[in-house]
């Protein structure tokens, strides 16, 4: 909760200073400042609007009002970014005009220059909603000799961070299935934030998953929305849709070839429980010389277990889903989005996502299904790899 309420202050004075701003650019008198204010302020609240109908069964008024409050979040944020590059910009010139009085003149003030921000930025809004369900494959290739001579390669597709619910329904995870099922999987894997929210019945929703079919099978972990969205019903969805639910345990889904999946570090602290589990300690048990992927919804990486795994495939962070955030994403995580060698023959592979988290946006940061192609290389032997521990 006071997580929460330091979110909503600094949400607050974001806008606080947008109005603020739009007032000293446009001259707004009291009667119209007051009305800006006021549609600020519904507008700041309408996701937990939205988000608090749907949870009292009204579902379709409580996800409109959701989408609309999100798009203007997006939108808002864009804005806001602007606003500050703008502001900058002129501050720069003021400082400069106490040496060179002329440099004053070239400040945009007004309510044309606002006026410009407001366009660009709405071009921008345009451009990333688009953007969000233009979904494509990411291709990778891993090769490696640990795959036996009579599976000469195995396809994994890659979903993550779907968020299925309000502003993610079923015209998106169409698209997402599509570029999925083009793919031909061998096998179908979900790490992670398949699910958002509660949004009613989302039985419609479970089916389409359920339709794809991989031969070797489904499997899936939980990321942190499964836990913000109510656990027990997060799993029975990702069940009912085919998943095989990997909760820090192995799977073995032919020789040659072991799935190691781990729950998301909100489990620790989920309920009070306080869940602990040695990560090392699990993947250490695969079958020695199998080509080892873990699926972990967080692209962190553990020293102490990387000995024992080849491919670590995570998401999580979206990429920052909307730039300029995409800076803070890469600040905070060692690792950038997409295939990163860690050293010899050990990868991490970290999607940016294939849905939307809060705004149904996307800028400069594109919705993708990984397509990971595990090849047999020609390579004689097995690799000079040391795998401490049992298997």
């Amino acid at each position: 909760m006071r997580f929460l309420t330091v979110v909503f202050l600094i949400w607050g004075a974001m806008h606080l200073y947008a109005w603020a701003r739009v007032r000293a650019y446009t001259g707004l008198g009291p009667p119209w400042a007051v009305v800006l204010a006021a549609a600020l302020v519904v507008l700041m609240v309408a996701p937990i609007a939205g988000m608090s109908l749907s949870r009292a069964g009204r579902v379709l008024p409580g996800r409109l009002l959701s989408v609309v409050g999100m798009v203007w979040a997006g939108a808002f944020f864009l804005f806001f970014c602007v606003s500050l590059a703008h502001d900058a910009y002129n501050g720069l010139l003021s400082a400069a005009g106490l040496l060179i009085p002329a440099a004053k003149s070239a400040r945009l003030v007004g309510a044309w220059p606002l006026a410009a921000d407001v366009i660009l930025v709405a071009s921008a809004t345009v451009s990333a909603l688009f953007a969000a369900w233009h979904v494509t494959p990411h291709h990778i290739q891993m090769k490696t000799p640990e795959l036996p001579s009579d599976l000469p390669r195995v396809r994994i597709v890659q979903i993550s961070d779907v968020h299925l619910g309000a502003t993610v329904g079923k015209g998106r995870l169409s698209r997402i299935l599509e570029v999925a099922r083009a793919a031909k999987p061998d096998l179908f894997i979900s790490t992670g934030d398949l699910v958002d929210a509660e949004r009613g019945d989302m039985t419609d929703l479970a089916e389409m998953l359920a339709s794809i079919q991989a031969p070797l099978g489904k499997y899936a972990t939980t990321g942190n929305h499964e836990y913000y969205a109510g656990l027990d019903q997060s799993l029975a969805f990702t069940r009912k849709s085919g998943f095989t639910m990997l909760s820090n345990e192995l799977a073995r889904v032919r020789p040659g070839l072991t799935l190691a999946g781990f729950d998301d570090e909100t489990a620790r602290f989920y309920r009070g429980e306080r869940k602990q589990w040695d990560e090392a300690a699990i993947v250490s048990q695969a079958t020695k010389g199998d080509y080892v992927v873990v699926l972990k919804h967080r692209p962190f990486v553990l020293p102490q277990s990387r000995p024992f795994w080849d491919l670590q495939l995570s998401g999580h962070t979206h990429g920052g889903q909307i730039f300029p955030f995409t800076l803070v994403v890469l600040a905070f995580y060692e690792y950038p989005p997409g295939l990163v060698g860690l050293e010899a023959d050990k990868f991490l592979f970290t999607s940016r996502g294939a849905g939307t988290w809060g705004p149904p946006m996307r800028f400069v940061s594109s919705p993708e299904v990984t397509v990971v192609d595990i090849v047999r290389s020609a390579e004689q032997g097995r690799r000079g790899r040391t795998r401490p521990g049992p298997g």
